[in-house]
């Protein structure tokens, strides 16, 4: 019985998160998992901004998209190992998921931060094509 009200408790607590939106005051992992893959997702679509608007800028450059799109591909590659390594480092310890959402979210970041430097930002301080992301 103590089981199920458990349970009962948690899957409200991640309905209540979910319908809420509540990710400041997550209750459970579950709920902690939960705002962790919507950050990434965030993040993942703020680069996706980024990406698209490097290859815009390049678009008469075929090399260079192609480029752009191999580096791209093998980015998302080494995230998911380096994320995945990150997760078997924890073991059987329920954070390991969280600590694999940080390392995702973390390292997106960076590559938008990356993608905007290389492809979006000029030398001689012009306006960039999109602002400096955070």
């Amino acid at each position: 019985m103590r089981l199920l009200i458990t349970l009962l408790l948690l899957g409200a607590s991640s309905l209540a998160l979910a319908a809420g939106d509540d990710c400041k005051n997550p209750v459970s992992t579950m709920d902690i998992e939960l705002c962790n893959a919507k950050a990434v997702d965030q993040a993942e679509g703020e680069m996706d901004k980024y990406l698209e608007a490097s290859l815009q800028r390049n678009k008469d450059e075929e090399s260079t998209i192609r480029l752009i799109n191999e580096s791209q591909e093998a980015w998302e590659a080494y995230r998911t190992k380096h994320c995945d390594t990150v997760f078997r480092r924890w073991g059987d310890d329920t954070i390991r998921v969280q600590k694999r959402g940080e390392c995702k979210l973390r390292l997106t970041r960076a590559r938008t931060h990356e993608i905007w430097t290389s492809f979006l930002a000029d030398d001689d301080n012009t306006s960039p094509d999109l602002p400096e992301p955070q």
